[in-house]
């Protein structure tokens, strides 16, 4: 199928269907996945996104489709890349296969570095080519899981979705585990003995609420500006309370918003507001204390 036309039908779709119904019926998957299959018949692919150069697995279904359409978290990346850009030291938590480790690398300030975790091999082999593919010397990439306190973590890994590997194993659409290593982000910046940490990013599949115990001494003395993924069902069976999750972030942010996608718009939530969202809800917030990162960002990247 022509690429054009298949992404017309696609992003239709996304607007028709987004938080109804209809997104979750298996039909729907089986028509998009039919039409993706259509124009990306290679193992691989490569594209240009938000000014970075990304080789993708194009068995994906969770988050390559909206790469290579070029609108994959879109809003997020846009405030991201800002964010980057007023920051010398990033670490992101769940990097995957490296598309915000790299937006925030083209951006930093003079001498800063991000810090990559990914622990999944396949994620990470595909994180370390990205990095190659822009030619860049300031990502330090972490082959360990980032959770409440160092040790060992087992992840249900799935065959077809990069994105959805995960500590629960009904989130994970997978059967096959991996036990991998797991530091804190705690332990982490104290080991190294990092004077500052200005952007913290976790987006780990239902495990984010565990991500943020283990960066409680963080938190409170940097106040990195945080992007972060909020997922009530997956936490619940992560065996993490949503509303902990509020109030970790609360008692530290006087602001919270949420970003829509589809609308391409951010919201300011409440406490009371967030914790008020459906249990299915799969929302990308920013918690930060930064006033200029509230209005829109001027230009999109």
């Amino acid at each position: 199928m022509n690429k054009r036309l298949g992404y017309r039908l696609i992003r239709l779709g996304r607007k028709a269907f987004a938080r109804t119904p209809i997104q979750r019926l298996k039909i729907t998957g089986i028509v998009y996945e039919g039409i993706f299959r259509s124009m990306y018949p290679d193992a691989e692919a490569t594209a240009e996104y938000k000014g970075v150069k990304l080789t993708v697995p194009t068995k994906d279904l969770s988050m390559v489709p909206s790469i290579l359409g070029g609108y994959f978290e879109s809003l997020e990346l846009d405030y991201f890349a800002r964010a980057a850009a007023a920051s010398k030291t990033v670490v992101d938590v769940g990097a995957n296969i490296g598309l915000y480790s790299c937006v925030a690398a083209t951006r930093l300030q003079p001498g800063g570095v991000v810090h990559a975790f990914e622990p999944i091999a396949e994620n990470l082999a595909f994180l370390q080519r990205n990095i190659l593919n822009n030619s860049l010397t300031n990502v330090d990439v972490h082959e360990e899981a980032v959770g409440e306190e160092e040790g060992n973590l087992e992840i249900f890994v799935s065959d077809k979705l990069i994105g959805t590997h995960s500590a629960a194993k009904a989130y994970s659409h997978g059967n096959s585990s991996v036990t991998v290593p797991m530091t804190s982000v705690d332990a982490f910046v104290e080991s190294h003995g990092m004077a500052q940490v200005d952007l913290l990013k976790i987006d780990v599949e239902g495990y984010d609420g565990y991500v943020l115990k283990g960066a409680i001494r963080t938190i409170a003395r940097h106040k990195p500006t945080i992007f972060i993924e909020y997922y009530p069902e997956a936490m619940k069976e992560c065996g993490f309370e949503p509303s902990h999750f509020a109030e970790l972030l609360f008692a530290n942010y006087r602001h919270c918003l949420k970003l829509d996608e589809v609308s391409h718009k951010a919201t300011a939530l409440t406490r009371e507001a967030l914790l008020s969202l459906d249990v299915y809800a799969n929302e990308n917030l920013i918690f930060t204390n930064q006033e200029s990162l509230l209005s829109e960002p001027a230009s999109k990247v």
